[in-house]
Order: C-alpha cells, then structure tokens, then sequence
C-alpha cells in the first residue's frame, strides 16, 4: 500500500510534534527533579541551623535563669539587712529572731518558696512577716 506525500509529511509532522513533547516532558521533569532535590538539601540545612538554634536557646536560658537566681539573692540579702527596720518604721513591727529563707508546704503536698520570713512583735502581738521578692 502506497501512502500519499501529504499523508506522509503529516504523520512524520505528527511524529516530531511527539516526540518534542515528550522531550519537554521529560527536561521538565528532570528539571523537577533538580528542584526537589535542591529543596530537600535546603530542608536539611533548615533543620540543622534549627537544632542548633535550639540548643543555643537552652544554654541562653540556663545563663538567664543564673542571672535571674543571682539578682534575687542579691535582693533577699539586701532584704534580710533593710527590712527589719522597715518594718518597724512603716508597720511597727519589731522583728525579734534573725530573717531567714524558707518554704510554706499546703495539705495537697504543693509548696511555694518564701523568700524572707520572720517572727516580729506588733501592738504586744507575735506577727509573723512573709516576703516574697520577684
């Protein structure tokens, strides 16, 4: 069987158009495929720089919290020299034993941290002062 001229520069025609498609198809998904795999390099470096944010954000906050454990201390000490004879001037209250750090325990086992506290004397009555310092 014979095919025509027309007939045969058509289908070569249809053919090119083909197999340039399929070409396309195929740069674009190797081009798709070197964009996933720039985008799954990026994510690991991503969650890298993320772990170590996040361990440099832990010791960051071990050092506040030391900051933050050293400036209370520094203000109970204070406290402990001051407050007596702030007591007595603005309350009248005579402190009588020595200030000291201690904790309240609640019947449910809670406790909470006191961080001055101390047995005084006001209008002939035992007071007993609690001071928490933030």
């Amino acid at each position: 069987m014979q095919i025509s001229a027309e007939l045969y520069e058509f289908v070569i025609r249809v053919v090119d158009d083909r197999v340039r498609e399929i070409k396309l198809t195929r740069e674009d998904f190797n081009a798709l495929k070197q964009v996933v795999e720039e985008l799954a390099q990026a994510q690991k470096r991503t969650e890298e720089e993320l772990c170590s944010l996040v361990r440099e954000h832990a010791k960051t906050r071990e050092m506040v919290a030391g900051l933050s454990d050293t400036v209370g201390y520094g203000l109970e000490n204070q406290a402990y020299e001051a407050l007596p004879r702030l007591l007595e001037r603005d309350f009248d209250l005579k402190i009588k034993d020595r200030l000291a750090r201690g904790y309240i325990v609640y019947k449910d086992g809670k406790e909470d941290e006191v961080n001055v506290y101390g047995w005084g004397m006001k209008d002939g009555k035992k007071s007993l002062s609690l001071v928490n310092l933030k």
